[in-house]
């Protein structure tokens, strides 16, 4: 680049300036009694071959999670030293297509394969004493407990065995079964087992009577939830699932949309009921006394709840669910049209997933009589992009649309719609709460002060365009758990503790200053050449010149401290030479 006559070149070479190198393929473990867990992989490669033995200890345990969400991941072979594959293993490895168990694997926990989209078979060592698989789907040896069902499988209709007694949970999530025929000795079917399926018709037959929660929840073209006649535990009423004496509603058929009203005697919708439906309106009678938490879950067309005004526990305002005295808020509809919500003054309590998944909420509005907020509150918000907290309000605070304690210690909500994409958690912060940036797909980075020694359970949960995360302090000890994506990198600067190759499952790298060379502040500003330089606050950057790279003898130019993380340098001296290089090193 030319500017009045000279030529200037800036070297993006030296400490602050470097980019990391790709990470190598890589597992991490814990060692127990001589024997290593598997605990994740940091690696890229569509083929992996788990080891058998690790710092001479043997591989026996594949850990919850340890492959959950490695996308690319298409083939795996298990050792037989392992023994144990522990629940949701290989969760979402949407392209595995090809795993066998080993003959030494004695347990395989639930969901171990469960949303793996692609994978058409689980094979089984023949030798295997515990285990079997027939036709690519997955039993205990004696036929009696279905494991596992590869939902790759292109045919849509699959005939339980009679051997079977259990089916496990989670076994038949997301696939592609139209038709299913529950085999006439099944007794307990487990949690979310044909969750999100296919399903378009089911017959629950008279030898059930055990379900877990949601066993058909989120099943879309699930028209109808049928029972034997002589099932002595379950019962259906125009293909609505209830317990026999139909004081309980177990479950809605995700299907059919409308209104539903739910008969007079019941007195308790259970964990799920209605999750995934397509109803718009339900409306609850006066003899339910019991809603439990989760029951409206992923009512994506849900517009309004409308209750019997002589039910002595709940009532309904404007389509939201609340307590009979208003006291706690306990369903905003994922549909309700008011996009900009204020909740009103009296509410004390705000319930358990609330406001989950209200995709046409922007704005909440808190008052000062608000002094619990309950867990998964705003899950699923896509379009939230503000809290407004009353300023009297003794519990809560917000600051520029960020929702926190009232002193600002734990940061509890991060609007997925917030216009920062570069956020920078304030100092004083300790804590950043369970899901708290969860489906910020817009973030691309977050800096976290030295104060913050608690992540959260899940707190960058699904931000699917988080490039990178920099702490300024030491690593705090809960280790990013339940952080599911291995393009983001951790930062952190030099002299902190208890950084590894690996934090969370993410691969690491030294923070270092960073020359601006695409914003606006590079060149020529007010006849001084100059740049933004980028770096943890309150650290201290010294700029260095050379006219010569073949033998270079660098000399201090200026020394800056950055203020809220950034700092402005510029060159008095660039008009004296025809070409100066530059580099960023710490005092």
């Amino acid at each position: 680049m030319k500017t009045n006559g000279n030529l200037l070149k800036l070297c993006l070479l030296g400490l602050g300036l470097l980019l990391p190198a790709t990470v190598r393929a890589q597992f991490t473990f814990t060692t127990n009694n001589g024997a290593i867990t598997i605990t994740g992989y940091t690696g890229s490669n569509s083929v992996v071959t788990i080891p058998d033995a690790t710092n001479g200890y043997p591989v026996t345990v594949i850990d919850q999670y340890a492959f959950g969400d490695c996308l690319s991941l298409t083939s795996v072979t298990i050792p037989d030293t392992v023994t144990i594959i522990d629940p949701s293993a290989f969760f979402n490895c949407v392209g595995l297509t090809n795993v066998t168990i080993p003959a030494s694997v004695n347990i395989i926990g639930e969901a171990a394969f469960s949303c793996c989209s692609s994978l058409t078979a689980i094979n089984v060592n023949p030798a295997n004493p515990y285990y079997t698989s027939v036709d690519g789907v997955l039993f205990d040896h004696s036929q009696t407990r279905l494991v596992g069902y590869p939902i790759g499988k292109t045919n849509t209709s699959y005939a339980i065995p009679d051997s079977v007694t259990d089916i496990t949970g989670f076994v038949f999530e997301w696939s592609s079964l139209a038709n299913i025929t529950i085999g006439t000795n099944v007794n307990n079917i487990g949690n979310c087992a044909f969750s999100g399926s296919s399903l378009t018709n089911v017959t629950i037959p008279n030898s059930v009577t055990n379900l877990g929660i949601f066993p058909f929840g989120g099943c879309a073209s699930l028209t109808a939830i049928n029972v034997e006649p002589e099932n002595p535990a379950f019962k259906s009423v125009n293909g609505v699932l209830f317990n026999r004496s139909l004081t309980s509603l177990v479950q809605y058929p995700g299907g059919p949309a409308g209104s539903y009203t739910i008969p007079n005697s019941v007195t308790r919708i259970v964990l799920g009921a209605f999750d995934g439906s397509s109803l718009t309106n339900i409306l609850i009678p006066n003899g339910v006394t019991n809603i439990e938490f989760g029951s409206f879950s992923s009512c994506f067309s849900l517009v309004a709840i409308t209750v019997d005004p002589s039910n002595p526990v709940y009532r309904s305002v404007n389509g939201v669910l609340f307590s009979n005295d208003q006291s706690t808020l306990i369903l905003y509809p994922s549909a309700n049209p008011y996009g900009d919500y204020t909740i009103p003054d009296g509410v004390t309590v705000i319930g358990d997933e609330a406001f989950g998944n209200c995709i046409s909420l922007s704005t909440v509005t808190i008052p000062n009589s608000v002094v619990n907020i309950g867990n998964y509150q705003f899950m699923g918000c896509f379009n939230l992009s503000a809290f407004y907290v009353n300023s009297a309000n003794p519990a809560y605070s917000s600051v520029s649309g960020v929702l926190f304690d009232k002193n600002q210690a734990t940061l509890i909500h991060y609007p997925s719609q917030a216009t920062n994409n570069n956020y920078t958690i304030p100092n004083g912060v300790t804590a950043i709460g369970d899901n708290a940036f969860e489906y910020c797909t817009n973030l691309n980075s977050v800096t976290i002060p030295n104060s913050v020694t608690n992540t959260g359970n899940g707190g960058f949960w699904n931000c699917f365009n988080l490039s990178a995360l920099y702490f300024e302090g030491n690593a705090p000890g809960d280790d990013l758990t339940e952080f599911p994506y291995d393009n983001a990198i951790v930062y952190h600067l030099s002299g902190t503790m208890g950084w590894g190759a690996t934090y969370g499952g993410l691969s690491t790298a030294l923070w270092l200053p960073q020359a601006q060379t695409s914003d606006g502040s590079f060149g020529v500003q007010t006849n001084q050449f100059g740049f933004n330089i980028n770096w943890a606050s309150g650290q201290t950057v010294v700029v260095e010149a050379s006219t010569n790279l073949s033998n270079p003898i660098w000399q201090p130019v200026q020394t800056n401290t950055l203020t809220s993380g950034t700092a402005y340098f510029s060159d008095p001296q660039w008009t004296n030479y025809p070409g100066r290089f530059y580099r960023l090193r710490s005092p």
